[in-house]
Parts: C-alpha cells; sequence; structure tokens
C-alpha cells in the first residue's frame, strides 16, 4: 500500500511541475490549452482517433510511414522536423526520438530560455495547424510559410506587451464599488484560476440599494483553468444566483471586459464561452429588469481577494 502511495504522488508531483511550468508561458490562453491537450494526449490524431475505431487506420496522414502519435504530429515526423530544422538553433539541437510528448515538453520547458519557449509554444501550435489544413483543405504549407505566421505573432505579442506595460504605467483613478437605485440588488461576479489543479472558484456577492450585503457564494468547479472560460461560468453562476434568491431587478457585474461584451452581444458565439453566454441569456429573461455591466478589477478586488485564498484552502485539502 505504502508503494502504491508513494508511486501516486510521485506521478501527481510530475504533472504538477509540468503544469506550473505551461502556465508561466506568455502566450494566448488558446496556445496553453493546446499544449495542455498535447501534453495529455487528447489531440484528434490518427492515432486516437483509431483506438475509438472512428477511422479505419492511425498512419501519419503527412508521412504515411509511422503512426501519427501526439508526439509524432508535433515533433518526429519528417514534415515537422523540416519546420523544427528551419526553426532557431536552440531548438535544432533539441532531441528527435519519439517520447511521449509530455516527457518532450517538459524536458524543452525545464531548459529553454522564455523567448524560445514562446516560439516553441507557438510553432508547435503553428504546426498542427498546418496538418489540418492539408486534411481539411488539401494545402500543405512550407516550413518558411509556417515560420513566418510564427514571427508575425511573435511581433504581435510583443507589441501588446509593450502597450499593456505603458498602459499600466499610466496614473488611473481608483474604482470604487457604486450602490444600485433604490429597489434594485447589484449582483458582483468573480473567478480565481488554479492553472495547476485545474479548478476555479466561483465567488458571487449580492448587494442591496443601501450597499449592505444580503448574500454572498463560494464555490469551487472543476473546469479547464482558462480566465476567460471561469469569468464565463462565474456570470451563470451569479444569474443562476440572484434566480435562486427570488430578485427581480438587478445589476451585474463582472471585471471581465471580454465576458461582459459576450453577454451583451447579439452574435451568436458557438466557442465554450459563447455556449455559456446562451445560457446566460436565457437566464436572464427571468428578471424584470436587468443590465450587465463591466467594473473595473479596484472594484472587484475584495471578491478577488477572498476567492483566491478560498481557492488556496481548497488545493490545500485535495
Amino acid at each position: 500500500m505504502n508503494g502504491i502511495s508513494k508511486g501516486k504522488s510521485s506521478e501527481s508531483t510530475k504533472h504538477e511541475a509540468l503544469w506550473k511550468l505551461l502556465w508561466k508561458l506568455q502566450v494566448p490562453s488558446n496556445i496553453n490549452m493546446f499544449l495542455w491537450r498535447s501534453a495529455k494526449e487528447i489531440l484528434p490524431t490518427r492515432v486516437n482517433l483509431h483506438k475509438r475505431k472512428i477511422i479505419e487506420t492511425p498512419m501519419c496522414p503527412i508521412c504515411l510511414i509511422l503512426p501519427e502519435t501526439v508526439s509524432h504530429a508535433l515533433w518526429t515526423c519528417k514534415a515537422a522536423q523540416d519546420v523544427w530544422c528551419s526553426s532557431s538553433r536552440r531548438l535544432q539541437k533539441s532531441r528527435t526520438e519519439d517520447i511521449p510528448f509530455f516527457d518532450l515538453l517538459k524536458e524543452l520547458l525545464s531548459t529553454l530560455p522564455p523567448e524560445e519557449l514562446t516560439k516553441l509554444a507557438l510553432t508547435t501550435k503553428e504546426i498542427w495547424y498546418r496538418r489540418n489544413k492539408l486534411i481539411f483543405e488539401s494545402r500543405f504549407e512550407s516550413p518558411q510559410q509556417v515560420l513566418k505566421r510564427v514571427s508575425n505573432c511573435m511581433r504581435d505579442l510583443e507589441e501588446l506587451t509593450r502597450n499593456q506595460q505603458k498602459h499600466s504605467t499610466q496614473h488611473q483613478p481608483p474604482a470604487k464599488w457604486c450602490k444600485p437605485p433604490t429597489n434594485f440588488y447589484k449582483i458582483n461576479w468573480d473567478a480565481a484560476i488554479d492553472k495547476v489543479n485545474c479548478r476555479v472558484g466561483i465567488g458571487v456577492s449580492i448587494r442591496d440599494w443601501s450597499g449592505l450585503f444580503t448574500a454572498t457564494l463560494r464555490s469551487p468547479s472543476n473546469s479547464f483553468p482558462d480566465p476567460t472560460l471561469g469569468e464565463a461560468l462565474a456570470a451563470l453562476r451569479a444569474v443562476q444566483f440572484g434566480t435562486e434568491m427570488g430578485l427581480r431587478n438587478v445589476i451585474f457585474e463582472g471585471d471581465s471586459l471580454l465576458v461582459v461584451n459576450g453577454i451583451n452581444s447579439l452574435a451568436e458565439d458557438w466557442s465554450s464561452e459563447g455556449l455559456i453566454y446562451q445560457d446566460i441569456k436565457q437566464l436572464l429573461s427571468n428578471y424584470s429588469s436587468w443590465s450587465v455591466s463591466h467594473v473595473p478589477r479596484q472594484a472587484n478586488v475584495r471578491d478577488d481577494e477572498n476567492l483566491k485564498s478560498y481557492l488556496s484552502r481548497l488545493t490545500k485539502n485535495i
């Protein structure tokens, strides 16, 4: 029994170490999500589709020689190596044997400098994108075309980082929470993300027109640790909570502008968040009067700090 227990602990520690490295990458969250799925071997490769009896052959659709595992598709396939060999010197010198992508990714994340890590993440995603273009559009791009997109993405990320740093240095007056009109309630939602344990902490607070708290809610959710998805789930729980409390006139506030705009948008959105927005809109029809507004994070700071503390306590008890 002791041996089994130690084995599980060691395996858990190994995964936690990779997740911590993965979520430190300065790349868009969809790239983090892609690498996370790759490391867990859940990409729809030919091998995985063949195991599910969806397709007849597990062979790589590009080289047609070896089974298409995640590691093969993203790293060891001759077509993938053509891209990596045209990339930076450090990536060119990385090992080329076929090992589980989890182990390969952990090794690379542990040894490469930050700029190379960004290039690694973006290139990996673009190699998969090129593979899909061949399958679904019968178009196959050269390594130079792939790396040009990677270069453009890196330039865009650098510009975004500079703009964010510039914006953060500008003086902004502190935001304060404001009372709702008479006979209205204000419901604030927030989400805290635990990327290592793939958990989202959801927090909701309800205050009346006098500014007094009438109810609060804190709950964990096992979900992919994407900030936008977490905020969308928190917004959904806030709308549900208001309905459960029997409120009719409500102002909802959250500090994710992306989620607020998504809820207020009339456009169809079939993304993971978009499906949640549809559920929210359906529930909002139960209210007599409602609005969904964006509030700066400073006005949500108490909820944010409480949530992080709450999620930290939950993690210690796992």
